[in-house]
């Protein structure tokens, strides 16, 4: 009973119970810790695949543009050949025209 009324005993117990505490908080703080290095490691797992993605549709675009650079090439190249044409009817045409006039009672003969 004497220590039941000891100053010391008193500071004893507080102490236990203080510590009883700390260590129940300890506890809470690591399964925080736990949970919070677990949803860490899901979201770099998350940012990884995202990374992964985005690498591959960079890459989808690049070769989208490239494809589309050999295409406008191409369109260029017929539209080229297309006025090449073109200019080659013209200068037939225009030929016949002339040849067709130089010649008695062809088409641009008086009539």
């Amino acid at each position: 009973e004497w220590r039941a009324q000891s100053p010391a005993f008193e500071e004893v117990e507080k102490l236990c119970d203080e510590n009883a505490r700390l260590v129940e908080e300890n506890r809470d703080l690591q399964q925080q810790n736990a949970k919070i290095l677990h949803e860490a490691n899901c979201l770099r797992r998350e940012k990884e695949g995202l990374q992964e993605q985005l690498r591959a549709a960079e890459q989808k675009a690049l070769e989208f543009e490239a494809t589309l650079a050999a295409q406008q090439l191409q369109f260029e190249e017929m539209a080229a050949a297309a006025a090449a044409l073109e200019a080659e009817r013209d200068r037939r045409e225009t030929a016949a025209t002339n040849s067709g006039a130089a010649s008695p009672g062809g088409p641009g003969a008086p009539g």
